[in-house]
């Protein structure tokens, strides 16, 4: 069975490198544009359920890409990690910020003030994921964020891989092989 795990298309947040894990924003009109050029890398899968976090960015973006397919559902376990007080900020407007810096020097131990752990993010998705894909009866499309995918990949697909090598670019991803309890996996190019 694969697995198709997607991320969602650019948003303002994206292109100006804001932090924007629970905002609620939308795909850009760059995005937007990104978005339908990349079309054809998804022409030949037909039909699938697809999958989505419960942000407009996600949804978005699985209309765009996938809007004539069966179903689109919202999970919000697949959304963005909380980054607290951090949300809507850009490094330049937390260099100065001593919790931030404790955080984007050790994401796996500090939290952002108001904002959820590595842990608890890691929680909240990868248990929740499992269950899903295990019921899963077919191929299936997750339209998700950056952070929610590189958790996966890094704790179910190759953990000596660190959590920020896994590069994601707007509406691609990987997908997931799964065979008799194992995972491997593909780029989406």
């Amino acid at each position: 069975m694969k697995v198709y795990l997607v991320r969602h298309g650019k948003t303002v947040g994206n292109e100006e490198r804001r932090y924007t894990g629970q905002s609620n924003v939308s795909v850009s009109k760059n995005g937007l544009d990104e978005l339908i050029s990349l079309k054809y890398i998804y022409k030949d899968i037909k039909n699938l359920p697809v999958y989505t976090s419960s942000l407009n960015r996600t949804e978005e973006t699985a209309r765009i890409l996938f809007g004539d397919y069966k179903h689109i559902d919202s999970l919000p376990f697949m959304n963005e990690t909380d980054f607290g007080d951090f949300e809507g900020l850009r490094y330049t407007d937390l260099k100065q910020d001593a919790n931030y810096l404790m955080w984007i020097n050790d994401i796996y131990n500090e939290i952002p003030k108001n904002g959820e752990s590595y842990i608890a993010f890691k929680e909240r998705v990868i248990t929740p994921f499992l269950n899903h894909i295990n019921k899963l009866t077919e191929d299936s499309i997750y339209v998700t964020h950056g952070g929610v995918i590189r958790i996966i990949m890094s704790s179910l697909v190759d953990s000596n891989v660190a959590f920020f090598d896994w590069e994601i670019p707007n509406g691609k991803g990987y997908i997931l092989c799964l065979v008799e309890g194992r995972i491997t996996y593909e780029v989406i190019k």
